[in-house]
């Protein structure tokens, strides 16, 4: 029976439906979770208890454990450890992403400088550290932009600014935001940063889509 790795938060509802499909396909799943490993399975799933914020030993304890239950493929839920997922496969020679394209993929900074580099058009964007006072740069500033963290998904924290009043209210709820203890709790360096860009009118599109060896499969395409 393949044997596939399931890197998640936790073991609830996001990951119940993976079990539900590796039942009917008969894939064994092998469980890695961000909690505490002096508990003994607590959830009685036999997961892998790693840390997300230590990339390097979460991946090093991972690949301890395949000595002894062999990984033939793996799945990450979410956008923090996907640098560990990219560790392992790299560790055990799966097919995926490789670890420096999965440190760009996650960081909005990044990203925008990759596509920069390689002549893809890009907004114009400011990366400033979350601490800096807004004031100083607001009126050196195009309105209307949009202030955002450099590493949240799902839009948490991205604000438009219309006038640098503006700019500077929106950068403080950014900062009050990637303050907050959920936040802090990660341990994310590039949560210390914020990034503010042109603004882009227009509509907004959003592609779902399975991406193997090359070839894009779309899955739904949405037009808002």
């Amino acid at each position: 029976m393949p044997r596939v790795l399931v890197l998640a938060t936790t073991t609830g509802y996001q990951t119940r439906a993976f079990g539900d499909a590796a039942e009917r396909l008969g894939v064994e799943l092998v469980f890695a979770t961000d909690r505490c490993n002096m508990l003994e399975d607590p959830w009685q799933d036999a997961a892998i208890p790693i840390r997300f914020h230590e990339e390097e030993q979460s991946a090093e304890a991972i690949v301890a454990a395949a000595a002894s239950r062999p990984i033939d493929g793996l799945i990450v839920v979410g956008d923090r450890p996907t640098l560990i997922g990219a560790y392992v496969a790299a560790a055990l020679g799966l097919p995926w992403h490789p670890p420096e394209a999965a440190v760009v993929a996650r960081h909005k900074q990044f990203t925008r400088e990759r596509l920069r580099e390689h002549g893809l058009p890009v907004p114009w964007f400011v990366p400033t550290s979350v601490e800096r006072d807004p004031h100083e740069i607001k009126d050196t500033l195009s309105y209307p932009c949009i202030v955002k963290p450099v590493a949240l998904s799902g839009s948490r924290g991205v604000m438009r600014a219309d006038s640098p009043d503006e700019l500077v209210a929106a950068f403080f709820r950014l900062r009050a935001l990637l303050r907050s203890p959920d936040i802090r709790a990660e341990r994310n360096h590039a949560h210390d940063m914020a990034l503010i860009e042109g603004f882009i009118p227009g509509r907004e599109c959003a592609l779902e889509g399975l991406l193997n060896q090359g070839r894009l499969t779309v899955l739904a395409l949405f037009d808002k």
